[in-house]
Protein backbone atom coordinates (compact mmCIF):
# COMPACT_ATOMS: atom_id res chain seq x y z
CA UNK A 1 0.00 0.00 0.00
CA UNK A 2 1.25 3.48 -0.92
CA UNK A 3 0.07 6.74 0.64
CA UNK A 4 1.38 10.07 -0.58
CA UNK A 5 0.53 12.78 1.93
CA UNK A 6 0.00 16.33 0.71
CA UNK A 7 0.85 18.79 3.45
CA UNK A 8 -1.06 22.07 3.63
CA UNK A 9 -1.60 24.82 6.16
CA UNK A 10 -4.56 26.32 4.32
CA UNK A 11 -7.46 25.39 1.99
CA UNK A 12 -6.39 24.61 -1.58
CA UNK A 13 -7.58 22.85 -4.71
CA UNK A 14 -5.74 19.60 -5.55
CA UNK A 15 -4.73 19.52 -9.24
CA UNK A 16 -6.02 15.96 -9.66
CA UNK A 17 -8.97 13.75 -8.81
CA UNK A 18 -9.18 12.02 -5.45
CA UNK A 19 -7.54 8.60 -5.29
CA UNK A 20 -6.65 5.96 -2.74
CA UNK A 21 -2.98 6.90 -2.93
CA UNK A 22 -3.19 10.61 -2.06
CA UNK A 23 -4.13 11.97 1.38
CA UNK A 24 -4.25 15.60 2.47
CA UNK A 25 -2.41 16.12 5.76
CA UNK A 26 -3.40 19.21 7.72
CA UNK A 27 -4.40 20.59 11.09
CA UNK A 28 -6.61 23.21 9.42
CA UNK A 29 -10.25 22.15 9.90
CA UNK A 30 -11.38 24.56 7.16
CA UNK A 31 -9.74 22.32 4.54
CA UNK A 32 -12.51 20.31 2.90
CA UNK A 33 -11.75 17.14 0.96
CA UNK A 34 -12.52 13.43 0.90
CA UNK A 35 -8.77 12.90 1.00
CA UNK A 36 -8.27 14.83 4.24
CA UNK A 37 -6.38 13.42 7.22
CA UNK A 38 -6.54 15.71 10.26
CA UNK A 39 -3.78 15.42 12.80
CA UNK A 40 -4.10 16.39 16.43
CA UNK A 41 -1.42 18.52 18.03
CA UNK A 42 -1.03 16.36 21.13
CA UNK A 43 1.93 14.01 21.36
CA UNK A 44 2.89 14.75 24.98
CA UNK A 45 5.97 16.65 23.86
CA UNK A 46 6.90 20.19 22.84
CA UNK A 47 7.33 19.64 19.12
CA UNK A 48 3.77 20.48 18.15
CA UNK A 49 4.06 23.80 20.02
CA UNK A 50 6.66 24.64 17.37
CA UNK A 51 4.58 24.21 14.22
CA UNK A 52 5.87 27.44 12.62
CA UNK A 53 9.44 26.48 13.49
CA UNK A 54 9.07 23.06 11.87
CA UNK A 55 6.93 24.16 8.90
CA UNK A 56 6.03 21.10 6.84
CA UNK A 57 8.15 19.11 9.29
CA UNK A 58 5.24 19.16 11.74
CA UNK A 59 3.26 17.13 9.20
CA UNK A 60 6.12 14.69 8.70
CA UNK A 61 6.38 14.36 12.48
CA UNK A 62 2.69 13.50 12.67
CA UNK A 63 3.28 10.64 10.23
CA UNK A 64 6.36 9.49 12.14
CA UNK A 65 4.32 9.23 15.35
CA UNK A 66 1.51 7.32 13.63
CA UNK A 67 0.85 3.70 14.61
CA UNK A 68 -0.73 2.85 11.26
CA UNK A 69 1.76 3.54 8.50
CA UNK A 70 1.39 2.04 5.00
CA UNK A 71 4.14 0.04 3.29
CA UNK A 72 5.32 3.17 1.44
CA UNK A 73 5.12 6.75 2.73
CA UNK A 74 5.25 9.72 0.40
CA UNK A 75 5.31 13.41 1.26
CA UNK A 76 4.75 16.49 -0.90
CA UNK A 77 3.27 19.99 -0.63
CA UNK A 78 -0.01 21.61 -1.65
CA UNK A 79 1.89 23.55 -4.34
CA UNK A 80 4.55 20.95 -5.32
CA UNK A 81 3.93 17.43 -6.61
CA UNK A 82 6.01 14.61 -8.02
CA UNK A 83 5.51 14.66 -11.76
CA UNK A 84 4.35 11.14 -12.54
CA UNK A 85 1.07 9.32 -13.11
CA UNK A 86 -0.41 7.17 -10.36
CA UNK A 87 0.03 3.95 -12.34
CA UNK A 88 3.78 4.67 -12.63
CA UNK A 89 4.41 4.70 -8.87
CA UNK A 90 4.72 0.95 -8.32
CA UNK A 91 7.12 0.55 -11.22
CA UNK A 92 9.28 3.43 -9.99
CA UNK A 93 9.38 2.03 -6.46
CA UNK A 94 10.19 -1.48 -7.67
CA UNK A 95 13.33 -0.11 -9.33
CA UNK A 96 14.43 2.54 -6.79
CA UNK A 97 15.13 2.68 -3.04
CA UNK A 98 13.80 6.20 -2.61
CA UNK A 99 12.22 8.89 -4.77
CA UNK A 100 12.94 12.55 -3.98
CA UNK A 101 12.71 16.01 -5.52
CA UNK A 102 15.11 16.31 -8.45
CA UNK A 103 18.48 17.75 -7.33
CA UNK A 104 19.22 21.46 -7.48
CA UNK A 105 22.73 22.79 -8.09
CA UNK A 106 23.71 25.70 -5.84
CA UNK A 107 26.15 28.55 -6.46
CA UNK A 108 27.95 27.67 -3.22
CA UNK A 109 28.46 24.48 -1.27
CA UNK A 110 25.62 23.50 1.06
CA UNK A 111 27.19 24.94 4.19
CA UNK A 112 28.03 28.22 2.47
CA UNK A 113 24.57 28.50 0.94
CA UNK A 114 22.89 27.96 4.31
CA UNK A 115 25.02 30.71 5.82
CA UNK A 116 24.10 33.03 2.98
CA UNK A 117 20.36 32.50 3.57
CA UNK A 118 20.12 31.84 7.32
CA UNK A 119 22.11 31.94 10.57
CA UNK A 120 25.18 29.71 10.18
CA UNK A 121 25.44 29.36 13.98
CA UNK A 122 22.35 27.12 13.92
CA UNK A 123 23.93 24.95 11.26
CA UNK A 124 27.04 24.57 13.39
CA UNK A 125 24.96 23.51 16.39
CA UNK A 126 23.31 20.84 14.23
CA UNK A 127 26.74 19.57 13.24
CA UNK A 128 27.84 19.35 16.86
CA UNK A 129 24.69 17.40 17.78
CA UNK A 130 25.20 14.93 14.94
CA UNK A 131 28.85 14.46 15.89
CA UNK A 132 28.03 13.77 19.55
CA UNK A 133 24.74 11.87 19.44
CA UNK A 134 24.41 10.50 15.88
CA UNK A 135 28.06 10.04 14.99
CA UNK A 136 27.28 7.39 12.37
CA UNK A 137 25.80 10.23 10.27
CA UNK A 138 28.65 12.69 10.80
CA UNK A 139 30.72 11.62 7.80
CA UNK A 140 27.69 12.07 5.53
CA UNK A 141 27.03 15.47 7.12
CA UNK A 142 30.59 16.58 6.30
CA UNK A 143 30.31 15.32 2.72
CA UNK A 144 27.00 17.10 2.29
CA UNK A 145 28.54 20.37 3.54
CA UNK A 146 31.15 20.31 0.78
CA UNK A 147 28.67 19.36 -1.94
CA UNK A 148 26.87 22.02 -3.98
CA UNK A 149 23.87 19.82 -4.81
CA UNK A 150 20.72 19.42 -2.70
CA UNK A 151 17.45 17.49 -2.93
CA UNK A 152 15.12 20.27 -1.73
CA UNK A 153 11.67 20.69 -0.19
CA UNK A 154 11.54 17.61 2.09
CA UNK A 155 9.73 15.62 -0.61
CA UNK A 156 10.15 11.85 -0.72
CA UNK A 157 8.62 8.41 -1.16
CA UNK A 158 10.28 5.62 0.83
CA UNK A 159 9.54 2.33 2.57
CA UNK A 160 7.97 2.34 6.02
CA UNK A 161 11.05 0.95 7.80
CA UNK A 162 13.27 3.57 6.13
CA UNK A 163 10.84 6.33 7.08
CA UNK A 164 10.84 5.26 10.74
CA UNK A 165 14.63 5.44 10.83
CA UNK A 166 14.48 8.79 9.01
CA UNK A 167 12.14 10.20 11.67
CA UNK A 168 14.31 8.88 14.49
CA UNK A 169 17.32 10.71 13.09
CA UNK A 170 15.93 14.05 11.89
CA UNK A 171 13.55 14.65 14.80
CA UNK A 172 16.07 13.38 17.31
CA UNK A 173 18.56 15.98 16.06
CA UNK A 174 16.02 18.79 15.91
CA UNK A 175 14.65 17.98 19.35
CA UNK A 176 18.14 18.29 20.84
CA UNK A 177 18.64 21.49 18.85
CA UNK A 178 15.53 23.00 20.46
CA UNK A 179 16.73 21.93 23.90
CA UNK A 180 20.10 23.55 23.25
CA UNK A 181 18.55 26.82 22.04
CA UNK A 182 15.76 26.89 24.65
CA UNK A 183 13.00 26.68 22.04
CA UNK A 184 9.79 25.35 23.58
CA UNK A 185 7.28 27.34 21.55
CA UNK A 186 7.09 29.39 18.37
CA UNK A 187 7.11 32.50 20.56
CA UNK A 188 10.54 31.49 21.90
CA UNK A 189 11.87 31.16 18.36
CA UNK A 190 10.48 34.49 17.21
CA UNK A 191 11.87 36.31 20.25
CA UNK A 192 15.29 34.73 19.72
CA UNK A 193 15.40 35.78 16.07
CA UNK A 194 14.34 39.34 16.89
CA UNK A 195 17.08 39.53 19.53
CA UNK A 196 19.64 38.26 17.00
CA UNK A 197 18.49 40.07 13.87
CA UNK A 198 21.99 40.78 12.59
CA UNK A 199 22.62 37.05 12.22
CA UNK A 200 19.24 36.07 10.82
CA UNK A 201 17.93 38.91 8.69
CA UNK A 202 19.43 39.08 5.18
CA UNK A 203 19.28 41.83 2.59
CA UNK A 204 17.09 39.91 0.11
CA UNK A 205 13.48 38.74 0.20
CA UNK A 206 11.97 36.65 1.75
CA UNK A 207 15.03 36.03 3.95
CA UNK A 208 14.80 39.59 5.24
CA UNK A 209 11.62 38.80 7.21
CA UNK A 210 11.44 37.51 10.79
CA UNK A 211 8.40 35.35 9.97
CA UNK A 212 10.30 33.60 7.18
CA UNK A 213 13.38 32.93 9.30
CA UNK A 214 11.09 31.61 12.03
CA UNK A 215 10.72 28.48 9.87
CA UNK A 216 14.36 27.63 10.53
CA UNK A 217 13.46 24.13 11.75
CA UNK A 218 12.09 23.34 8.30
CA UNK A 219 15.23 24.72 6.66
CA UNK A 220 17.45 22.60 8.91
CA UNK A 221 15.22 19.58 8.29
CA UNK A 222 15.79 20.01 4.56
CA UNK A 223 19.53 19.58 5.12
CA UNK A 224 19.10 16.73 7.61
CA UNK A 225 16.93 14.92 5.07
CA UNK A 226 19.80 15.05 2.59
CA UNK A 227 22.26 13.76 5.17
CA UNK A 228 19.93 10.83 5.85
CA UNK A 229 19.55 10.05 2.15
CA UNK A 230 23.33 10.02 1.69
CA UNK A 231 23.95 7.76 4.69
CA UNK A 232 20.99 5.41 4.43
CA UNK A 233 20.55 4.69 0.71
CA UNK A 234 22.92 3.19 -1.83
CA UNK A 235 21.22 5.18 -4.58
CA UNK A 236 18.98 8.26 -4.59
CA UNK A 237 16.55 8.89 -7.43
CA UNK A 238 15.52 12.48 -8.04
CA UNK A 239 12.46 12.97 -10.22
CA UNK A 240 10.82 16.09 -11.71
CA UNK A 241 8.42 18.12 -9.63
CA UNK A 242 5.36 20.02 -10.83
CA UNK A 243 4.74 23.40 -9.20
CA UNK A 244 1.10 24.50 -8.98
CA UNK A 245 0.18 28.07 -8.03
CA UNK A 246 -2.49 28.21 -5.33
Amino acid sequence: MINIYIYTHKPFKPPFRASNEFKILTDDKSVKSDMKVLYEQDFNDNLMNLSKFYGEGSGIYCLYKSDNLPEYIGFCHYSRYFDFKIDEIKLLLSENEILVHKPVRLLRNNRGFYGMCHNIDDYNVIGDIINEFYHEYYESFCKFNKNSMIYPCNMFIMKREDFIEYGRFVFGVLSKFCETKGFYSDKDVKTYIINNKKKYIKYFSPNNKVEYQQRLGGFLLERLSNVFYMKHFKSITGIPVRVVKQ
